[in-house]
């Protein structure tokens, strides 16, 4: 299992005092089964976009995980459920950190 640790504060944090959080709720915020559930539901897609966003920034980890999740729901859904998977998927490797050409990488390997 895949264990995701939070980062103190992103250049994706809103200003103002952060949220915190026990580790254990994080990792359920990070958690593949909640993001599979989010993007079936296609409710709220730049709030998921943030989420993944922020999740990932300067984390294999949960990187991994989300692009497993979206990338799995790339290869099953339906072409009018898949807005959400690749929105989600564009923001995610667009995302701008030190694992950028890394994400990028994994990413695309998978998807082709």
């Amino acid at each position: 299992a895949h264990r995701h640790e939070p980062v103190a504060r992103t250049p994706l944090s809103l200003e103002g005092r952060l949220l915190h959080m026990a580790a254990d709720e994080y990792q359920l915020l990070g958690h593949g089964a909640l993001l599979r559930r989010l993007l079936k539901d296609g409710l709220h897609v730049a709030a998921i976009c943030d989420l993944c966003e922020h999740l990932c920034y300067e984390s294999r980890d949960a990187t991994e995980t989300a692009l497993h999740v979206i990338l799995s729901g790339i290869d099953t859904m339906d072409n009018e459920q898949l807005g959400p998977y690749l929105t989600t998927f564009c923001h995610v490797v667009d995302l701008a950190d030190s694992l950028a050409a890394w994400r990028i990488d994994w990413a695309l390997q998978r998807l082709l």
